[in-house]
């Protein structure tokens, strides 16, 4: 049991069957002038077949902190990105893809902000895409500079729904925050669900200042890289405007929609409400929530009786602990402390869903072992005493306490 010095910054690097480029990354930030402060490099390898990734695994960087992760299956990218996060062991932590590059002056600046006002949460900002090849900017997106808290929600919609693409997609955040708002799906971009979450934290921020550079074609490649925006695809783009829909919803405090009005209305909300149903029928209770709290979005809350919301809150938010630990790369025990009847619920769903996790019920942190576990507790003030004891990842540490209050119960 000890206490380590963190990092003030995790770099997190999802990566798939690009280890020439992933080394160049690793390689250009390694110098002593990249960051003014401790970081380490986070990397999580999606069981790419690459056998380059070998290197990658035994690279030893000489001016920052490095750890590499490799998963036994693909699990899809952005459930590695979501995944990737939760490996972060710093104070802060931010996205960087395998290909793409830092603006460090900028970085730095934001977590020095970010330091000297600990009611942020996280800072969003915009990114600009450049071409290698002859050194040309080929297009830049900001947002405009906002703080929000629960108090001026709304005004977040107003900011995102600015008649342009606005899509929240890179930001540095508080690692203890986003350990306990970070709960990714394919139904809803997570990055809104995750400023729905922080709100009752503290402050969201954006800023028009970009620290994220998008290398749309790297020397020697013959293509453009397409965007991850230009390539979402129906099932993403479906995605990304429910997820705007919700935290629309939750930031205006009323349901967005009104669509009970005609026939083909309802039939629409009839076949999601059975969605719903067949969802909690089988088990996938996150899924059946997520359903859920759409069908309240569109106007048909109606279609809930008090009992269901509340039981679908209750068990929503323990499976959705469960598919995060489930994410974890490593992860072969599930430690449950002083759950009481919640912890036998969460066992049980380890179970239903034959899980390759296995699930040991403690009554204290002293009893645990810290090696290739993740941890659930009741309390912050646990979660907290736990991470520091043992220095655990905060991502690998769950409080319920801080995960009914990210799905408002």
């Amino acid at each position: 049991m000890t206490s380590a010095v963190r990092p003030i910054l995790s770099i997190c690097i999802p990566s798939y069957n690009r280890s020439s480029l992933l080394l160049s990354l690793l390689q250009e930030m390694d110098r002593p002038d990249f960051l003014p402060f401790d970081f380490e490099v986070v990397v999580c390898d999606n069981a790419s077949p690459d056998p380059g990734y070998a290197a990658i695994a035994e690279f030893r960087p000489e001016h920052y902190g490095y750890a590499y992760f490799r998963r036994s299956t693909n699990i899809g990218g952005a459930a590695n990105i979501g995944g990737c996060y939760r490996l972060a062991s710093a104070e802060f932590c931010l996205h960087l893809s395998d290909d793409d590059r830092l603006i460090s002056s900028e970085v730095a600046a934001i977590v020095a902000r970010m330091q000297d006002d600990p009611q942020i949460q996280a800072t969003f900002a915009g990114f600009e895409d450049y071409e290698r090849i002859g050194g040309r900017l080929v297009n830049g997106r900001g947002f405009e500079e906002g703080s929000f808290t629960q108090d001026n929600a709304p005004g977040i919609v107003d900011m995102l729904n600015c008649g342009r693409l606005a899509i929240p997609e890179l930001a540095i955040y508080r690692s203890m925050a986003l350990g306990s708002a970070l709960f990714a799906s394919a139904f809803a971009y997570f990055p809104y669900r995750v400023i729905e979450r922080l709100l009752p934290l503290g402050v969201v921020r954006f800023q028009p200042q970009i620290y994220y550079t998008g290398i749309a074609q790297h020397s020697g490649e013959t293509e453009r890289h397409i965007r991850t925006s230009d390539d979402f695809g129906m099932a993403g783009w479906s995605s990304v405007g429910r997820g705007f829909a919700l935290l629309c919803q939750a930031a205006l405090g009323k349901p967005l929609y009104d669509l009970a009005e005609t026939p083909e209305q309802r039939l629409f909300l009839t076949l999601t409400r059975n969605a719903f149903v067949d969802a909690n029928n089988h088990a996938r209770f996150f899924e059946a929530l997520e359903l859920m709290e759409y069908l309240i979005c569109l106007g048909a809350g109606a279609l809930f009786s008090d009992d269901e919301r509340t039981h679908t809150r209750e068990m929503g938010y323990l499976d959705a602990i469960r598919l995060e630990i489930e994410k974890l790369p490593g992860v072969t025990t599930a430690h449950l402390i002083g759950l009481g009847d919640a912890g036998g619920t969460l066992s049980q769903m380890f179970l239903g869903h034959r899980s390759s996790v296995a699930v040991v019920k403690s009554a204290s942190v002293m009893e645990v072992d810290p090696s290739h576990a993740a941890f659930v507790t009741p309390s912050d003030a646990m979660r907290e005493q736990l991470i520091s004891l043992f220095a655990l990842r905060p991502g690998f540490v769950f409080s319920l306490e801080a995960v009914r209050r990210a799905f408002s119960l």
